[in-house]
């Protein structure tokens, strides 16, 4: 495994960093892929460095994750394409993909050529354990075998917002 790292100031200097070098590596043609609804600072961050964003529909009408639709999103979107996920506690819904479900949108993407971004502003607060809520990042890294690119932040987890 091969890790590049980069150190920035929270989340959203995370996030610009990703992808202005994304944005350097990417086929010009790319999109970054963002829920609906997400967190308003994923379409301007990836907008400012020039990436044109698509929103998908990740809730249904319960409420609850919309796996099918995901799936189908996945499916249907260019090889090189970029998704922002949140690699736990979506923001701003909560509703998080099971480990099942991640195993397999982590198949789909593999096999389709697209790239995870992971927003990981929330690890240990989902479930209280870092380990635990960052077992997307890990399956994708380890079991997969796929190159990510993950913004980290402890600003919340550490209770360092502000500080």
């Amino acid at each position: 495994m091969q890790v590049a790292c980069s150190q920035s100031l929270s989340g959203t200097g995370a996030l610009h960093l990703a992808g202005a070098f994304l944005r350097l590596v990417c086929d010009s043609s790319a999109k970054v892929y963002i829920t609906e609804p997400s967190w308003s600072n994923h379409r301007a961050v990836f907008e400012s460095v020039g990436f044109p964003v698509q929103a998908y529909t990740y809730l249904d009408q319960s409420g609850r994750f919309d796996f099918a639709n995901t799936v189908d999103t996945l499916k249907r979107a260019p090889p090189g394409s970029v998704f922002a996920f949140h690699a736990c506690a979506h923001n701003p819904s909560g509703c998080d993909p099971s480990r099942d479900q991640w195993k397999q949108i982590a198949s789909i993407m593999q096999q389709r050529k697209l790239f995870p971004l992971f927003d990981a502003a929330y690890l240990g607060l989902t479930t209280g354990n870092l380990n635990e809520d960052a077992f997307a990042i890990r399956h994708f890294v380890r079991e997969m075998d796929m190159e990510a690119a993950i913004c980290l932040s402890f600003a919340k987890s550490m209770g360092l917002y502000g500080e």
